[in-house]
């Protein structure tokens, strides 16, 4: 086998073992300390949701709005945490269909010097977080990865998968949304705004893991506007199918007997 078939089929591997399939929020009740190798978690660059409810980037710029992104991947990582705020160790990576760990008992058994403030609370070193990884399948080919903790962050990721699976469940096939990142509204009591991802439309992979754009190697393909719309998009990347959205009938289970 030739080392270029090794490498096709290495990268197809890879593409097919995404984290959508074997994510679940349960929790198991005992530590585990087999924590993954080094693993670079944050892919692109870093965006995050404000008090403001505006999404911005690592320079705390605000991103396009309307701005179209295919979710590519989750994962789910409990990271340890510095008193400086820093990582204080390699993240253990969850495998799919893997329980949460009980974080609780783990920050339990950690000495309090190894406790930090975070807003004005202090709390233990280790965390729950969710890692969402998002493309622009456009000329710039940006990556993009949103990491939550904060708790109407890990319930929009929740969300989010959950619509993706039940597509996947309905469709039969690999579906991936394309998505707006929004906003709602979170907590009426304290009127504080929470993420949220509005999906647009669905793609599917092609055989060999596609998605695909087409190269801009002329000026104008450059300088090209952007899509404003899921279907200028999957008209810019052959490499996208588009999948349907379910019928009532596949939502329901149910159909109408005439």
């Amino acid at each position: 086998m030739s080392e270029l078939v090794k490498s096709l089929e290495s990268e197809t591997a890879l593409i097919n073992l995404d984290g959508f399939a074997g994510y679940t929020d349960e929790s198991e009740n005992q530590d585990q300390e087999d924590f993954a190798p080094h693993a670079r978690i944050i892919q692109g660059t870093r965006i995050s949701f404000t008090k403001q409810a505006v999404w911005v980037n690592r320079e705390k710029q605000p991103l396009p709005k309307g701005l179209l992104l295919l979710v590519a991947n989750v994962l789910r990582v409990v990271q340890k945490w510095g008193p400086d705020g820093m990582p204080a160790g390699d993240p253990r990576i969850l495998k799919p269909g893997e329980k949460w760990p009980d974080v609780e008992a783990m920050n339990e058994k950690c000495p309090k010097s190894e406790w930090r403030i975070y807003f004005d609370k202090l709390i233990g070193p280790y965390q729950r977080q969710k890692v969402v990884y998002l493309w622009d399948p456009n000329i710039t080919l940006d990556k993009y990865t949103y990491a939550a903790s904060s708790n109407s962050g890990m319930n929009a990721v929740s969300n989010l998968v959950e619509k993706i699976n039940t597509q996947r469940d309905f469709k039969k096939v690999r579906a991936y949304p394309i998505v707006t990142l929004e906003s709602l509204l979170w907590s009426k009591r304290y009127n504080t705004p929470g993420p949220n991802f509005i999906i647009q439309d669905w793609v599917e992979l092609n055989e060999r893991g596609g998605l695909v754009p087409i190269a801009a190697t002329t000026p104008a393909a450059l300088t090209a506007s952007r899509p404003t719309t899921a279907q200028e998009m999957l008209n810019q990347n052959p490499g996208m199918k588009p999948v349907a959205a379910p019928t009532g009938a596949e939502a329901t289970g149910d159909k109408i007997e005439f």
